[in-house]
């Protein structure tokens, strides 16, 4: 029943953002170049060509122009939140220093990253094209992630980890994933999303939602202060958001009955 609940909120919390996408999307003003710079972007950080990135598209029905629109509203999506979320957002000085005096006195304790992934899983007998096929596919998901959708709805329809539906893993400490995983996840900075990554399981693609620092020497400077900051950046981004479209949801359940 919890994963059903959890697919359902996915599903409602998606379909409400849409909702109030189309009222505010003239607003917005996303334009042709902003589409541009999101194709090249991910065209240099996953090493593609443009016809690689469009064969995949046409292996799943897709157009490129459809693929665009797609992209348009990805960014609009991302646009949305930081006129309606981040404004909510309030990181206090005193709350950071405490943070980083909390990580001081519980010891030096290991850096832990917080991340969610999607997964494309290569088989044992897929051809080489197959694999580079995938690869490209991985890559226009990483594009359309990178501009604004929702990972969790991406993972619950896209993901082959079926164990973890919304794609979240929780915290982990080095060693605990394989490798090249690893390492992707530890250089990702928060909130963002990883360049693809080929493991022995398939293609990933990588969202940082947290990273737990460790003890800072100092907690005066802005550069001993700046990752603390971004840990509760993120954390109010995240309850401020979900705050957000629960209002969404009240809302269009009043406008439902009305």
């Amino acid at each position: 029943g919890e994963v059903l609940q959890k697919v359902l909120d996915i599903q409602i919390g998606e379909k409400m953002v849409d909702l109030e996408l189309k009222k505010n999307a003239e607003m917005l003003g996303v334009g042709e170049p902003d589409i541009n710079r999101a194709i090249e972007e991910v065209l240099r950080m996953n090493n593609l060509n443009r016809e690689q990135l469009q064969a995949a598209l046409y292996n799943q029905g897709m157009t490129w122009t459809e693929y665009r629109a797609k992209l348009k509203s990805q960014i609009e999506r991302a646009r949305l939140i930081q006129y309606k979320v981040q404004g909510r957002i309030q990181v206090k000085p005193d709350d950071v220093k405490g943070l980083c005096k909390e990580r001081q006195t519980d010891g030096n304790r290991n850096v832990k990253v917080c991340a969610s992934h999607i997964l494309l899983k290569v088989e044992g007998a897929q051809t080489e094209k197959e694999v580079e096929a995938l690869r490209a596919e991985a890559a226009q998901l990483q594009a359309e992630l990178s501009a604004g959708a929702d990972f969790a709805a991406y993972a619950l329809k896209r993901s082959d980890d079926k164990g973890s539906p919304d794609g979240n893993l929780g915290c982990f400490e080095r060693g605990m994933m394989v490798k090249e995983f690893e390492e992707a996840a530890f250089a990702t900075p928060i909130g963002s999303v990883s360049p693809v990554v080929r493991t022995q399981f398939g293609f990933h693609v990588i969202k940082v939602s947290d990273r737990q620092t460790q003890a800072a020497s100092g907690c005066e400077s802005q550069e001993e202060l700046g990752p603390f900051h971004n840990e509760l950046y993120q954390q109010k981004m995240e309850e401020q958001m979900k705050l957000w479209v629960l209002e969404l949801r009240k809302k269009a359940f009043v406008d439902v009955r009305l």
